[in-house]
């Protein structure tokens, strides 16, 4: 089994000795030859447009060149491969050249699928056989395509937050390249990648059985999947949380994760409000045990 490497997650410095062929062109030729491994860094270093090497050679932006690099890679079913052209065709981050330039490569929700698709199916195959570094690598990857397909297939901006628009390109009803909405396949993909640790998942899980989106509404199982994201650093599950207490008539519980919200972003101004007005109907008692209990999830948050 081919041994993935640290170049599929991230950026390895080429040593070469000093002659008349750059460091880039060594690299090209590898990738010309067939070297996967190549392949799949030229798509890296055709995204970013970066000059690292020890020469200081290096290449320019180029998201044509780096989708065609990937491609190679994956016509020799390297699964890396698969899930970067994935991530390539889902978000606008990854296209961005300038503030108003148009993307070269433009978004296609419906191929960003197939490729993510094509790399669980590879990754789960190879996953019980491959060896400790190389089984981290595909999981990491899987859970990241897993959720990724969530986000393709849930395309809800509900939170009305700016930030979430720009993470799910495509949230709401965009027309074009955007698959049809499908809560019932979202769920099936964050569980998923739930299931293998990822946060984000978890974060979405609870959104879906806030809202009842796809499954029955159920407070209880959001607040679990939004203390997992919370553990994963998603501040946004604090408020979630202290909203849903409250909701059930837990005051106690609320203004506990409402102060943690707060103590992790005090810009918003409504929602230190909301803590407040909370705070003024507990007793002396209540305080001291809700703040007890934010204390004690802060500090082992830090630990």
């Amino acid at each position: 089994m081919r041994i993935l490497t640290l170049a599929l997650v991230s950026c390895f410095a080429l040593a070469g000795a000093a002659n008349a062929e750059s460091d880039t062109e060594r690299l090209i030729k590898r990738a010309e030859s067939g070297n996967v491994d190549a392949q799949v860094q030229l798509g890296l270093d055709y995204q970013t447009g970066i000059m690292r090497y020890s020469d200081g050679s290096g290449v320019e932006r180029d998201f044509v060149k780096a989708k065609n690099w990937l491609e190679a890679a994956s016509f020799q079913d390297y699964p890396p491969a698969f899930y970067l052209l994935g991530e390539l065709y889902q978000s606008r981050k990854h296209n961005d050249i300038g503030e108003d330039a148009k993307p070269v490569i433009e978004i296609d929700h419906p191929r960003s699928a197939r490729y993510y698709l094509q790399y669980v199916t590879l990754a789960e195959k190879l996953e019980p056989k491959a060896d400790g570094k190389e089984r981290k690598v595909l999981g990491d990857m899987l859970m990241k395509a897993m959720a990724n397909l969530g986000d393709i297939y849930f395309r809800d901006c509900d939170d009305g937050a700016g930030w979430l628009a720009t993470r799910i390109d495509g949230c709401g009803n965009q027309p074009g390249w955007s698959l049809p909405q499908d809560y019932a396949k979202a769920f099936h993909w964050y569980q998923s990648a739930a299931a293998r640790g990822q946060y984000w998942a978890h974060y979405r899980l609870g959104k879906m059985y806030e809202s009842g989106k796809g499954v029955p509404q159920d407070f209880k199982q959001a607040i679990e999947h939004y203390l997992k994201a919370a553990e994963g650093g998603y501040s946004a599950s604090r408020s979630a949380i202290g909203r849903l207490h409250l909701a059930m008539g837990d005051k106690v519980a609320a203004y506990t994760w409402l102060n943690l919200t707060v103590s992790a972003d005090d810009s918003d101004k409504a929602l230190i409000q909301q803590r407040d007005e909370v705070l003024k109907s507990l007793t002396p008692e209540e305080i001291a045990t809700s703040q007890e209990r934010a204390r004690a999830w802060f500090e082992a948050q830090k630990q």
